[in-house]
């Protein structure tokens, strides 16, 4: 048996104290999604002290990559495509949504709860797109068995009916399957733009941060608000760490 020492005693003792007191009581909300578990999570790197090992390792790596340049930089030249903001993600995409901006794209290493709903993006058409292929292949199942017992090749077997509906179940259920399945996987990637070999985003000189440990917020400039100057300046008020206006 292994025993634990006093700081790991007092560390343990904390952990339950903070989830007796911040977790217990809410547990049904996290468990249904009813309240995003943001303000818990703060609460607890606030409280450990996660927040400051964070941030101390953060301002270590950013030194490290910008090598003493300035942490703001801009990228001059040609009509700006968009502009990018290194922050907190909902809360930044959700004051640029309200300072007016529409045309936003999010990048984060990994899926963050309420950024469609942040960015106000229209729910997916996927759904419907697989419903209607499922019904196209139901059809198409019950026209081809039809055609081929009851019309073009008629056999009489035992005196059962050319066409029945309960025999033809298994393939009518097949057929919805496959062409649904289809219709989500290629309409997954029609919907995605996959592949896509370009994307002004790669212009960006910390876009491979994306995959890794940054959060970005993208204001093209197809946006009817969008302005260059007025958007770096925008941004960097949300606390962006670095801004660029980057060409297409």
């Amino acid at each position: 048996m292994i025993a634990w020492n006093e700081q790991q005693l007092m560390i343990r003792d904390a952990v339950r104290k903070f989830v007796e007191g911040e977790i217990k009581p809410r547990l049904e909300e996290f468990e249904h999604g009813d309240t995003p578990p943001y303000d818990v999570l703060r609460k607890m790197f606030k409280t450990f002290g996660l927040n400051e090992a964070a941030k101390h390792r953060f301002e270590k790596q950013m030194a490290k990559a910008e090598s003493g340049e300035p942490g703001s930089a801009r990228r001059a030249g040609g009509d700006p495509a968009r502009s990018f903001l290194l922050g907190d993600t909902v809360t930044d995409r959700d004051t640029a949504r309200a300072a007016g901006y529409t045309k936003m794209e999010a990048f984060s290493p990994f899926p963050i709860h309420g950024v469609d709903e942040a960015l106000g993006a229209p729910r997916s058409p996927l759904g419907r797109i697989v419903i209607v292929f499922a019904l196209l292949g139901l059809a198409a199942a019950v026209l081809l068995q039809w055609w081929t017992g009851a019309v073009d090749y008629k056999l009489i077997i035992a005196g059962k009916p050319l066409f029945a509906l309960e025999p033809s179940v298994p393939i009518i259920f097949e057929l919805a399957v496959l062409l649904s399945a289809f219709a989500a996987v290629l309409g997954m990637f029609h919907l995605n733009r996959i592949p896509t070999y370009y994307n002004p985003f790669f212009n960006f000189s910390r876009h491979a941060g994306a995959s890794n440990d940054r959060f970005l917020l993208a204001i093209e400039a197809q946006d009817p608000k969008f302005q260059p100057e007025e958007a770096v300046r925008f941004l960097e008020s949300c606390g962006s760490r670095h801004t660029e206006v980057v060409e297409a």
